[in-house]
């Protein structure tokens, strides 16, 4: 079975947590042709690979429930950090105004649309300068978010009417797990140095303990810490490919049109540039995402053509393949028990500029996370942004400009 590829530029730019410098959009799509019926039809649709070669897409999701959401949604950036809890509530990571910042905002929504909690994570004592690099919900339902702590802001440079164009963010070196309620009150804490961990992305176990990802004795990898804080493992997973550059983790980038876009730098930061331990970066990243079981898949940004799953016990594997034609590459955007959903794109990437138009339907495939296996193909209307939230036989997604929460089903 060949895959069409579809426009995904707004999703690919935004989402991205390490580059080199500031980040360029850059759009990705080819050309591709529908044909269908009704949104809500369950008539096959015909999509055409740029290879002339047909695909067929027979399950369209269609709108069963629909609820408005509060303003706010409007701030949520990118939906790769919008966070969805078991009972369907909504956490948006708040992306800063104009001025060049870094996320520090919190709004929890309920399924039904109605706003349950906000908070400002630099209204905590201790937290001033805090910058919320992930958030995530516990099994119980609580706000758990991913801290580090910002020391300095630099404009590289700006415009000629003086408006910032290239931020560098200085950070320290302690990292924060911080279990937070709805209104910004902190339930529980505890922190690592960069040393251990640099901290770049995390995830839940069902069982409370987290897996914080980054780099592991200079290599990537991953370390599980219990609620409290004690280290209870170390993940080693095998060497990335591609060079490695030397850059600083404390060092974080941004532009004023993705301000919640996190980029390495290249000098030492904060209080501790005199002796800044310089760490070697890959140009990857390697990203933990929860499945809602007591076990977290590891997926490397650079090629998703792989899932790698860590059990709660540190057990690493097996190493699964996705069963996506080699000239095709995969973004996995969420995994609910044994299914991965994954949007499908081209290898092959359009040169910066390239203005393409987005096509009516967006399609999905669902692989087996055990056995790698194409279990269904989807179909998603191009107004239908996410989905947020991802069940295996259901899905929430924001759609706009309207601003609802949509519930789609096949």
């Amino acid at each position: 079975m060949r895959f069409p590829c579809w426009s995904k530029a707004k999703r690919r730019a935004v989402s991205c947590r390490l580059l080199a410098s500031a980040c360029l959009l850059t759009a990705t799509s080819c050309l591709a042709q529908v044909a269908g019926t009704r949104p809500n039809s369950q008539t096959p649709t015909t999509v055409l690979s740029p290879n002339g070669q047909e695909a067929v897409f027979d399950l369209k999701m269609h709108v069963v429930s629909s609820v408005p959401l509060p303003d706010l949604w409007k701030k949520m950036g990118n939906v790769d950090r919008v966070s969805c809890s078991k009972d369907g509530a909504l956490l948006f990571e708040l992306v800063p105004g104009e001025r060049p910042d870094m996320t520090h905002e919190i709004a929890r929504v309920a399924a039904n649309g109605a706003m349950l909690g906000y908070f400002d994570l630099r209204q905590t004592p201790g937290f001033e300068k805090a910058t919320i690099q992930q958030a995530a919900f516990a099994s119980a339902g609580r706000i758990v978010l991913l801290v580090w702590n910002l020391l300095a802001t630099e404009v590289m440079r700006t415009d000629a009417e003086g408006h910032p164009h290239g931020t560098r963010f200085r950070m320290d070196h302690t990292r924060w797990v911080l279990t937070m309620d709805d209104n910004g009150k902190i339930l529980s804490k505890f922190s690592f140095k960069d040393s251990v961990v640099t901290g770049d992305h995390f995830a839940l176990f069902k069982n409370g303990n987290a897996l914080v990802t980054g780099f592991v004795d200079e290599s990537t990898g991953g370390v599980i810490f219990s609620p409290d804080g004690a280290v209870l493992a170390k993940v080693r997973v095998p060497a990335l490919e591609g060079d490695q550059q030397s850059t600083t983790s404390n060092e974080r980038s941004a532009t004023p049109a993705a301000t919640s876009v996190r980029a390495t730098g290249s000098a030492a930061g904060g209080e501790a540039a005199a002796t800044g331990r310089r760490l070697p970066m890959l140009p990857r990243t390697l990203l933990p995402i929860a499945s809602g079981d007591d076990e977290v898949f590891l997926v490397d940004r650079g090629n998703e053509s792989f899932l790698l799953k860590v059990s709660a016990d540190a057990t690493v594997g097996p190493k699964v393949k996705l069963a996506i034609p080699e000239d095709e590459r995969a973004y996995v955007e969420r995994i609910a028990g044994h299914r991965a959903l994954v949007s499908i794109l081209s290898a092959q990437r359009l040169p910066p500029g390239t203005i393409t138009k987005a096509p009516e339907w967006t399609p999905k495939a669902v692989f087996d996370t055990e056995s790698g296996a194409l279990l269904e193909t989807l179909l998603l209307s191009k107004h239908e942004d996410g989905p947020v939230c991802y069940s295996g036989s259901e899905m929430k997604a924001i759609r706009s400009p309207e601003g609802t929460l949509d519930t789609l089903e096949k």
